[in-house]
């Protein structure tokens, strides 16, 4: 139960990142997104092998509540450190210089 209620939370985490890519860089949203799900899957690869190592003994309950652990910090280390520096506004680094718009964009032009 425990875990059905904590992915279908996690569908609040989407609705909140995925836009975040939007807001920051419309025209590169892609490559971000691309890049962010790239690393993403890193401990997806890394976690079954972590997990070997830590729990010797399967019927011991005590192993996997250090993994569970470890999962709950990470999820909790990556909430604050989003909720602190996440911010929505488009970043210096993703403005085109109006000379390369097309002459469609320009509101100048009649």
């Amino acid at each position: 139960v425990c875990l059905t209620v904590a992915v279908g939370i996690g569908g609040f985490a989407w609705a909140g990142f995925s836009v975040n890519h939007l807001d920051i860089a419309p025209q590169f949203a892609s490559i971000l997104m691309g890049l962010s799900n790239t690393f993403a899957t890193l401990p997806g690869i890394i976690s079954p092998g972590l997990t070997s190592i830590i729990v010797t003994d399967q019927d011991s309950s005590s192993d996997w509540q250090i993994v569970f652990y470890m999962a709950a910090c990470i999820y909790a280390v990556g909430t604050i450190v989003y909720g602190l520096l996440a911010e929505g506004k488009t970043q210096n680094w993703a403005q085109i210089p109006m000379g390369y718009r097309s002459y469609m964009d320009d509101p100048e032009v009649e």
